[in-house]
């Protein structure tokens, strides 16, 4: 009974962690970007 409930919360929460760690890295590559277009 235990087990059933953790699995679902874990699909949902695998997706969110993904799709921040995206965001993440998207906003760091748009940021070392403007950073090095802005010094050179």
């Amino acid at each position: 009974m235990r087990s059933k409930p953790s699995k679902p919360s874990r699909d949902k929460a695998t997706p969110l962690f993904v799709s921040g760690l995206l965001l993440i890295a998207v906003a760091v590559v748009g940021l070392v970007t403007v950073a090095l277009a802005a010094h050179y």
